[in-house]
């Protein structure tokens, strides 16, 4: 990195994000890795998190009988709250999942800390909201990182009561995001959002996630013995609304109907969709469901597939671009996308070179185009290898953190 007007070394900085290590899927382990990257350059860095819950949406039985705890995590002091967590997603119990964390985190007197800068971590929203409320207190900048919208997540994700409840929740973002100093956003198609709710050009920063994983080192099939002799299409990640993984129950009834038995369909994971999917895939062969696996197996269970496959909604268009993307990349395995044309996914997708874009919530579509690349390794060969140049040239940890470190001092310098 070049030098700065204003360094990190000594500076207080609260960092508040929901989701935090030792969660290892979604936001939890970017959180942390961008957390420790600013104490390891001298920043003194104090967390405010949630308790550990996702992706199952539910808390460690230890975590259910306490109101909050302090600890230390690789040397950071992270005091983690209790919020509600819901168990069905609707837009009533998302909305008492985001308040019980801000009034939480305000009751606790969050305010009170000295702090040269804040920065957090959007969604939730709530914690940014909380982290506005410290920066405002003290007069120091407000970092946000923002990897999803909230307001368009409500919108387009299908939970129960999102459309009505949108409308707040845009109003609400749309004032967050304008009174940021910096604004970190993880992709640039969530750029042309923030333009058309008037956040100036000089405040916006694209800071795309990275890869979280190492190359693997072993590719053998090392899940099960029922993925030997199969051509394997994992999806590995959340089970939630926004994914919305019926597609996938249904491509793989499709591919048992037509006697494709030598695929196998995998949803790895976990998430508030698990259980109802599960019930809808009853009886089907080419379908199975795997726990999640983190730490280092999981770059090897990511190559030992030979399609790694992103699931949409149709209606999901600017909200967020999925992490396991960036993880699909790093363990060179070809990508097929069922998602919306213009959304964010696709055209990273299509960027990369690295995979193939069909039509989002369409079984037929997507088991045409699993028998297309099954028939084509030459094709898959090169998907592969272009996520993996993708991966090394643009994606690496150590770019990723170096822009997110610049996006905070880029706060710090706006309000000297």
């Amino acid at each position: 990195m070049t030098e700065t007007p204003v360094v990190l070394a000594g500076k207080r900085v609260l960092f508040v994000s929901v989701s935090y290590s030792p969660e290892h899927a979604g936001i939890g382990p970017y959180a942390a890795a961008t957390a420790e990257r600013l104490s390891r350059d001298g920043a003194r860095v104090e967390v405010v998190a949630g308790l550990p819950h996702y992706p199952s949406w539910r808390l460690s039985p230890d975590d259910r009988r306490r109101f909050s705890r302090v600890e230390q995590v690789n040397g950071i002091p992270v005091t983690r709250l209790r919020q509600y967590i819901p168990r069905r997603q609707t837009a009533l119990t998302r909305g008492f999942y985001e308040l019980t964390f801000l009034l939480h985190g305000l009751l606790r007197g969050t305010r009170r800390r000295a702090v040269d800068v804040v920065v957090a971590v959007v969604p939730s929203l709530a914690g940014g909201v909380l982290a506005q409320r410290v920066a405002d207190h003290h007069g120091v900048p407000l970092v946000l990182i923002v990897q999803d919208l909230s307001g368009a997540g409500a919108r387009q994700s299908g939970i129960l009561g999102g459309r009505l409840a949108a409308g707040l929740v845009s109003a609400l973002e749309q004032r967050l995001f304008k009174t940021a100093t910096a604004l970190g956003l993880v992709h640039s198609s969530l750029a042309e959002h923030c333009r058309a709710i008037g956040v100036s050009e000089d405040r916006m920063h694209v800071v795309p996630n990275w890869t979280l994983q190492q190359p693997p080192r072993d590719v053998e099939k090392i899940v099960d013995d029922s993925w030997r002799d199969r051509f394997v299409v994992l999806h590995a990640g959340n089970m939630g609304l926004k994914q919305g993984l019926e597609v996938v129950v249904d491509a793989a009834r499709l591919a048992q109907h037509h006697g494709h038995t030598d695929l196998l369909f995998v949803l790895m994971g976990d998430g508030s969709r698990r259980g109802a999917l599960m019930e809808r895939a009853e009886d089907i062969s080419t379908l199975s469901f795997v726990d999640p696996v983190a730490g280092m197996d999981f770059p090897g269970v990511l190559a030992a597939a030979d399609i790694g496959l992103v699931a949409q909604r149709s209606e999901v268009h600017d909200m967020s671009v999925p992490s396991k993307l960036t993880a699909y990349f790093n363990a060179g395995v070809p990508v097929l996308a069922s998602v919306a044309a213009d959304c964010g996914t696709a055209r990273e997708v299509r960027s990369s070179g690295a995979g193939v874009v069909i039509d989002a919530q369409e079984p037929e579509a997507l088991l045409s185009a699993v028998l297309a690349l099954r028939d084509a390794p030459a094709q898959r060969g090169a998907l592969a290898a272009a996520g993996r140049t993708y991966a090394s040239d643009f994606l690496s940890a150590e770019a990723g953190l170096d822009r997110v470190a610049a996006l905070v001092v880029a706060g710090l310098n706006t309000a000297t």
